[in-house]
């Protein structure tokens, strides 16, 4: 799925546990962006008026920090993802920290549980990091969560490798094909991207009727 995470497929109230492992690299893909943050720049720091006081998004010597986000789910709050639950490649823990056993985890990895209790439906996951979620999720860092219930395989809707989940975003380009954020400048990206791909094609199979035998789910995460 291109720069994207792996799909979950769980069933309905049938709870998954996962450990979450930070290995990024310390300094950011955008490094200039969290630089700007760190210097209180208005276009992506504002300052708050009176009698509200700035608080420093994170520490001086962290560029990097992410926590994951089940976003639509019902999770407990010690595996929601919280901003301040980040936790930096090098193990450093925001506030806020939390891992359901914190004896089989290394400083830079979070344990959380997650219940699976909803409707069939596709949830996507993403970073939730304290003051650079929207730069972490532009980055890749997000990914699908397919909740499936027994029951609807009664209702004879396509399914493996007919059913075909998409993720919906855009995104802007160097030219040389690394990603370019100018979110600082402008809202919106000039080019769409299906599933961490730009311009994909794909080809369905036809059934006996000549239409094309697909199922599509679809998730617009931000970024």
């Amino acid at each position: 799925m291109g720069y994207l995470g792996p799909t979950f497929s769980v069933t309905r109230d049938h709870p998954t546990v996962v450990k979450w492992r930070n290995e990024l690299p310390t300094t950011h893909m955008f490094q200039h962006v969290i630089d700007m943050i760190r210097d209180k720049a208005p276009v992506v720091a504002p300052i708050p008026p009176p009698p509200y006081k700035y608080v420093p998004q994170f520490p001086d010597d962290i560029n990097v920090w992410n926590v994951v986000h089940q976003h639509g789910g019902y999770t407990a709050p010690q595996s929601d993802g919280l901003p301040l639950q980040a936790f930096s490649p090098k193990g450093f823990h925001a506030e806020g920290y939390t891992t359901l056993d914190l004896s089989r985890v290394k400083p830079n990895e979070a344990i959380y549980g997650y219940t699976n209790h909803d409707h069939a439906c596709m949830l996507w996951y993403h970073d939730h990091g304290m003051g650079m979620s929207a730069l972490n999720v532009y980055a890749g860092l997000a990914g699908l969560s397919l909740i499936r219930d027994p029951a609807d395989e009664r209702l004879g809707l396509p399914r493996c490798e007919f059913e075909v989940p998409l993720i919906l975003q855009d995104r802007t380009f160097n030219p040389d094909g690394s990603l370019a954020y100018t979110m600082t400048e402008r809202e919106g990206e000039d080019t769409p991207v299906v599933n961490g791909k730009a311009y994909p094609f794909l080809a369905v199979e036809r059934d006996a009727t000549g239409c094309a035998f697909s199922t599509l789910r679809t998730s617009v995460s931000g970024g």
